[in-house]
């Protein structure tokens, strides 16, 4: 799962770096979320946004289409003023916790769950998984 965080990283850092002209700081994270930028289906998952799972909505959903492949919960922070990168990915991580994301991948017959932390500030990226 280590490998496949490094992999995750270095991917979303170059497409930030080639895609995402400016972070409108008002904008935030609905930039890397817009419909134009995530890719809704693809060969190994079915990929959604903001959709309903647990008590909330998850950011990015990664359901693989493959049951034996893990499946991808993906939470993501804009890095607030006077706020660590450390707090925000801890944060995130929290939240995947505490609103059980979880719950409709483990529904779909997912035995493995990668939850994934990203922070952001413009830019920079971060990203932690539990």
């Amino acid at each position: 799962m280590k490998c496949l965080l490094q992999y995750f990283i270095g991917f979303f850092k170059a497409f930030v770096i080639k895609y995402i002209w400016a972070i409108n700081k008002s904008i935030g994270k609905k930039a890397f979320k817009s419909p134009s930028v995530v890719i809704k289906n693809n060969v190994f998952f079915n990929i959604e946004s903001e959709r309903e799972s647990g008590y909330g909505r998850v950011d990015i959903l990664m359901t693989p289409k493959d049951k034996n492949k893990p499946g991808i919960i993906i939470e993501m922070k804009k890095i607030r003023p006077r706020e660590t990168t450390e707090t925000a990915i801890e944060a995130a991580l929290q939240q995947i916790e505490d609103r059980q994301y979880e719950a409709s991948l483990r529904q779909q017959g997912c035995t493995h769950i990668m939850k994934i932390a990203v922070t952001f500030d413009g830019k920079r990226v971060w990203a932690k998984t539990k």
